[in-house]
Protein backbone atom coordinates (compact mmCIF):
# COMPACT_ATOMS: atom_id res chain seq x y z
CA UNK A 1 0.00 0.00 0.00
CA UNK A 2 2.66 2.43 0.76
CA UNK A 3 4.82 1.57 -2.69
CA UNK A 4 1.48 2.48 -4.45
CA UNK A 5 0.61 5.59 -2.64
CA UNK A 6 4.50 6.54 -3.35
CA UNK A 7 4.43 5.63 -7.29
CA UNK A 8 1.62 7.24 -7.33
CA UNK A 9 2.42 10.87 -5.91
CA UNK A 10 6.18 10.96 -8.59
CA UNK A 11 3.88 9.76 -10.93
CA UNK A 12 1.65 12.60 -10.42
CA UNK A 13 3.94 15.05 -9.92
CA UNK A 14 6.21 14.15 -12.79
CA UNK A 15 3.18 14.25 -15.26
CA UNK A 16 1.86 17.65 -14.39
CA UNK A 17 5.42 19.19 -15.65
CA UNK A 18 6.96 19.68 -19.07
CA UNK A 19 10.22 19.80 -17.86
CA UNK A 20 11.68 18.04 -14.85
CA UNK A 21 14.65 18.76 -12.72
CA UNK A 22 17.18 15.61 -11.87
CA UNK A 23 15.59 15.34 -8.76
CA UNK A 24 12.21 14.82 -10.22
CA UNK A 25 13.48 12.51 -12.75
CA UNK A 26 15.11 10.23 -10.26
CA UNK A 27 11.86 10.19 -8.53
CA UNK A 28 9.73 9.57 -11.49
CA UNK A 29 12.71 6.26 -12.69
CA UNK A 30 12.28 5.02 -8.65
CA UNK A 31 8.65 4.56 -8.83
CA UNK A 32 8.90 3.35 -12.40
CA UNK A 33 11.61 0.71 -11.12
CA UNK A 34 8.65 0.37 -8.01
CA UNK A 35 6.24 -0.43 -10.38
CA UNK A 36 8.07 -3.12 -11.98
CA UNK A 37 9.22 -5.04 -9.02
CA UNK A 38 6.29 -4.55 -6.97
CA UNK A 39 3.12 -3.70 -9.11
CA UNK A 40 0.60 -6.36 -10.31
CA UNK A 41 0.46 -7.41 -13.70
CA UNK A 42 -1.82 -4.21 -15.50
CA UNK A 43 0.55 -2.15 -13.74
CA UNK A 44 3.72 -3.73 -15.11
CA UNK A 45 2.68 -3.61 -18.99
CA UNK A 46 1.55 0.34 -18.50
CA UNK A 47 4.67 1.53 -17.21
CA UNK A 48 6.54 -1.25 -19.09
CA UNK A 49 4.77 0.85 -22.40
CA UNK A 50 6.18 4.18 -21.15
CA UNK A 51 9.33 2.97 -21.01
CA UNK A 52 9.32 1.23 -24.44
CA UNK A 53 7.63 4.71 -25.96
CA UNK A 54 10.05 6.94 -24.16
CA UNK A 55 13.26 5.29 -25.21
CA UNK A 56 11.66 4.70 -28.32
CA UNK A 57 11.49 9.06 -28.94
CA UNK A 58 7.49 8.20 -29.28
CA UNK A 59 4.85 9.75 -27.69
CA UNK A 60 4.63 8.76 -24.39
CA UNK A 61 1.63 9.18 -21.57
CA UNK A 62 2.64 8.63 -17.71
CA UNK A 63 -1.63 8.64 -17.59
CA UNK A 64 -2.01 4.45 -18.35
CA UNK A 65 0.40 4.30 -15.68
CA UNK A 66 -1.52 6.31 -12.93
CA UNK A 67 -5.05 5.03 -13.77
CA UNK A 68 -3.47 1.56 -13.40
CA UNK A 69 -1.95 2.41 -9.69
CA UNK A 70 -5.32 4.79 -9.10
CA UNK A 71 -7.49 1.30 -9.33
CA UNK A 72 -5.23 -0.76 -7.65
CA UNK A 73 -5.34 1.89 -4.64
CA UNK A 74 -8.88 2.10 -5.34
CA UNK A 75 -9.30 -1.65 -5.10
CA UNK A 76 -7.02 -1.40 -1.96
CA UNK A 77 -9.43 1.19 -0.17
CA UNK A 78 -12.71 -0.81 -0.81
CA UNK A 79 -13.50 1.94 -2.80
CA UNK A 80 -15.91 2.06 -6.36
CA UNK A 81 -14.23 2.20 -9.65
CA UNK A 82 -14.40 6.08 -10.92
CA UNK A 83 -13.21 6.94 -14.26
CA UNK A 84 -10.01 9.61 -13.95
CA UNK A 85 -11.03 13.09 -14.82
CA UNK A 86 -10.23 13.61 -18.59
CA UNK A 87 -8.15 17.36 -17.23
CA UNK A 88 -6.76 15.87 -14.23
CA UNK A 89 -4.31 18.33 -12.23
CA UNK A 90 -3.44 17.34 -9.12
CA UNK A 91 -1.25 20.29 -8.30
CA UNK A 92 -3.16 23.83 -8.20
CA UNK A 93 -0.85 26.63 -9.38
CA UNK A 94 -0.59 29.93 -7.81
CA UNK A 95 1.41 32.34 -9.84
CA UNK A 96 5.22 31.32 -10.20
CA UNK A 97 6.79 29.04 -7.75
CA UNK A 98 9.11 30.06 -4.72
CA UNK A 99 9.11 29.74 -0.55
CA UNK A 100 5.84 30.97 0.42
CA UNK A 101 5.34 34.19 2.10
CA UNK A 102 3.90 34.86 5.73
CA UNK A 103 2.03 37.65 6.93
CA UNK A 104 1.80 38.39 11.17
CA UNK A 105 0.34 41.48 13.35
CA UNK A 106 0.79 40.07 16.96
CA UNK A 107 -2.18 37.45 16.12
CA UNK A 108 -1.98 33.93 15.15
CA UNK A 109 -0.86 33.84 11.02
CA UNK A 110 -0.62 31.31 8.64
CA UNK A 111 1.63 30.92 6.06
CA UNK A 112 -0.02 31.88 2.05
CA UNK A 113 1.35 28.99 -0.10
CA UNK A 114 2.18 29.70 -3.78
CA UNK A 115 1.32 26.25 -4.44
CA UNK A 116 -1.70 24.39 -3.20
CA UNK A 117 -2.00 20.70 -3.29
CA UNK A 118 -5.05 19.61 -4.36
CA UNK A 119 -5.07 15.76 -2.89
CA UNK A 120 -4.67 17.95 0.34
CA UNK A 121 -6.82 20.45 -0.07
CA UNK A 122 -9.62 17.67 -0.47
CA UNK A 123 -8.36 15.95 2.62
CA UNK A 124 -8.67 18.76 4.60
CA UNK A 125 -11.70 20.26 3.35
CA UNK A 126 -13.40 16.40 3.99
CA UNK A 127 -11.59 16.57 7.67
CA UNK A 128 -13.65 19.88 8.44
CA UNK A 129 -16.39 18.21 6.69
CA UNK A 130 -16.63 15.11 8.65
CA UNK A 131 -15.48 17.06 12.08
CA UNK A 132 -19.04 18.68 11.45
CA UNK A 133 -21.37 17.15 9.78
CA UNK A 134 -20.15 13.46 10.79
CA UNK A 135 -19.63 13.14 6.83
CA UNK A 136 -17.53 13.09 3.58
CA UNK A 137 -17.96 15.31 0.68
CA UNK A 138 -20.19 13.52 -2.48
CA UNK A 139 -17.56 13.60 -5.38
CA UNK A 140 -19.85 15.99 -7.05
CA UNK A 141 -19.33 18.27 -3.76
CA UNK A 142 -15.60 17.36 -4.36
CA UNK A 143 -15.79 18.59 -7.86
CA UNK A 144 -17.94 22.07 -7.23
CA UNK A 145 -15.30 23.36 -3.83
CA UNK A 146 -11.98 22.54 -6.41
CA UNK A 147 -13.87 24.71 -8.68
CA UNK A 148 -14.60 27.14 -6.52
CA UNK A 149 -10.74 27.33 -5.43
CA UNK A 150 -10.11 27.64 -9.08
CA UNK A 151 -11.57 30.81 -9.22
CA UNK A 152 -9.33 32.06 -6.53
CA UNK A 153 -5.97 30.43 -7.05
CA UNK A 154 -4.36 33.03 -9.21
CA UNK A 155 -5.41 35.81 -6.37
CA UNK A 156 -2.23 36.62 -4.41
CA UNK A 157 -2.02 37.02 -0.22
CA UNK A 158 -5.51 35.98 0.49
CA UNK A 159 -6.00 36.91 3.79
CA UNK A 160 -9.26 36.30 5.90
CA UNK A 161 -9.90 37.91 9.72
CA UNK A 162 -11.51 35.04 12.02
CA UNK A 163 -13.85 35.87 15.34
CA UNK A 164 -14.79 33.69 17.03
CA UNK A 165 -14.77 33.31 21.03
CA UNK A 166 -14.12 29.65 20.78
CA UNK A 167 -10.38 28.91 18.48
CA UNK A 168 -10.27 25.27 19.56
CA UNK A 169 -13.61 24.95 17.58
CA UNK A 170 -12.33 26.33 13.81
CA UNK A 171 -8.83 24.15 13.89
CA UNK A 172 -10.56 22.01 10.80
CA UNK A 173 -11.94 25.06 9.18
CA UNK A 174 -8.49 27.25 9.22
CA UNK A 175 -6.41 24.59 8.36
CA UNK A 176 -8.74 24.08 5.35
CA UNK A 177 -8.59 27.73 3.78
CA UNK A 178 -4.70 27.43 4.61
CA UNK A 179 -4.60 23.96 2.53
CA UNK A 180 -5.77 26.29 -0.02
CA UNK A 181 -3.45 29.10 0.34
CA UNK A 182 -5.01 31.95 2.49
CA UNK A 183 -3.81 33.13 5.77
CA UNK A 184 -6.17 33.42 8.46
CA UNK A 185 -5.86 35.98 11.75
CA UNK A 186 -7.77 34.78 14.37
CA UNK A 187 -9.43 37.78 16.75
CA UNK A 188 -11.58 36.41 20.05
CA UNK A 189 -13.91 38.97 20.46
CA UNK A 190 -16.15 42.34 18.30
CA UNK A 191 -13.18 45.02 19.90
CA UNK A 192 -10.02 43.25 19.06
CA UNK A 193 -11.46 42.72 15.33
CA UNK A 194 -12.10 46.42 15.23
CA UNK A 195 -8.78 46.81 16.36
CA UNK A 196 -7.16 44.47 13.50
CA UNK A 197 -9.60 46.17 10.64
CA UNK A 198 -8.13 49.71 11.36
CA UNK A 199 -4.35 48.31 10.05
CA UNK A 200 -4.62 45.27 8.41
CA UNK A 201 -6.11 44.58 4.98
CA UNK A 202 -8.22 41.80 4.42
CA UNK A 203 -10.48 40.39 1.32
CA UNK A 204 -12.90 38.76 4.32
CA UNK A 205 -14.41 38.42 7.81
CA UNK A 206 -15.95 35.42 8.92
CA UNK A 207 -17.69 35.49 12.09
CA UNK A 208 -19.52 33.87 14.36
CA UNK A 209 -22.76 34.59 15.66
CA UNK A 210 -23.16 33.89 19.46
CA UNK A 211 -20.41 35.44 22.14
CA UNK A 212 -19.32 35.97 25.44
CA UNK A 213 -20.40 39.38 24.66
CA UNK A 214 -23.89 38.68 23.03
CA UNK A 215 -26.19 35.87 21.05
CA UNK A 216 -26.11 37.94 18.32
CA UNK A 217 -22.43 39.87 18.87
CA UNK A 218 -21.99 38.49 14.63
CA UNK A 219 -24.60 41.51 13.71
CA UNK A 220 -23.11 43.98 15.92
CA UNK A 221 -19.53 43.51 14.33
CA UNK A 222 -21.20 43.40 11.20
CA UNK A 223 -23.22 47.21 11.82
CA UNK A 224 -19.97 47.95 13.44
CA UNK A 225 -17.73 47.91 10.51
CA UNK A 226 -20.56 49.01 7.81
CA UNK A 227 -21.38 51.80 9.95
CA UNK A 228 -17.73 53.47 9.85
CA UNK A 229 -17.59 52.83 6.16
CA UNK A 230 -15.82 49.49 5.71
CA UNK A 231 -16.87 47.20 2.82
CA UNK A 232 -14.76 44.11 3.89
CA UNK A 233 -17.17 41.09 3.07
CA UNK A 234 -18.56 39.22 6.03
CA UNK A 235 -19.62 35.84 6.46
CA UNK A 236 -21.36 34.33 9.08
CA UNK A 237 -20.35 30.88 9.98
CA UNK A 238 -22.58 29.62 12.77
CA UNK A 239 -25.33 26.93 13.58
CA UNK A 240 -27.70 27.67 11.06
CA UNK A 241 -28.16 28.09 7.54
CA UNK A 242 -31.62 28.24 7.59
CA UNK A 243 -32.60 30.65 4.64
CA UNK A 244 -34.60 33.03 6.61
CA UNK A 245 -31.22 33.12 8.94
CA UNK A 246 -28.71 33.74 5.69
CA UNK A 247 -31.97 36.31 4.02
CA UNK A 248 -31.22 37.91 7.59
CA UNK A 249 -27.56 38.07 7.19
CA UNK A 250 -27.71 39.95 3.48
CA UNK A 251 -29.85 42.02 4.31
CA UNK A 252 -27.86 43.91 7.02
CA UNK A 253 -25.20 44.18 4.82
CA UNK A 254 -23.27 40.70 5.04
CA UNK A 255 -22.14 38.36 2.21
CA UNK A 256 -23.78 34.87 3.35
CA UNK A 257 -24.65 32.46 6.14
CA UNK A 258 -23.87 28.90 7.04
CA UNK A 259 -23.06 26.12 8.99
CA UNK A 260 -20.97 23.88 6.51
CA UNK A 261 -17.61 23.49 5.95
CA UNK A 262 -17.43 23.05 1.92
CA UNK A 263 -20.32 26.05 1.43
CA UNK A 264 -17.94 28.39 3.80
CA UNK A 265 -15.01 27.01 1.71
CA UNK A 266 -17.02 28.34 -1.40
CA UNK A 267 -18.13 31.46 -0.21
CA UNK A 268 -14.58 32.69 0.95
CA UNK A 269 -13.43 31.73 -2.34
CA UNK A 270 -15.60 33.68 -4.10
CA UNK A 271 -14.93 36.58 -2.02
CA UNK A 272 -11.45 36.76 -1.89
CA UNK A 273 -11.24 35.72 -6.37
CA UNK A 274 -13.40 39.74 -6.40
Amino acid sequence: MNFLLDAYRKLIDASERENISSQRRDNLEGALADVMLLGGQQEIDAANRFQQDFVGGKSSSLVPVIESLRKSLRSELDLPEIALPGHFNFRLRLKGEGEPGFYGDGSSSVPSALVADGADLLHQINSAQKAKTGRALSYERQKQVIDAYGRAAEVDAKRVLWVDDDEDSIVYERAMLKAAGVSTVWAPNTARALELLNGSAFQAIISDMGRVEGPQEGFALLDAIRERGDRTPLIVYSGSNRPDYVRAVLDRGGQGATNDPSRLFELVMNEVSR
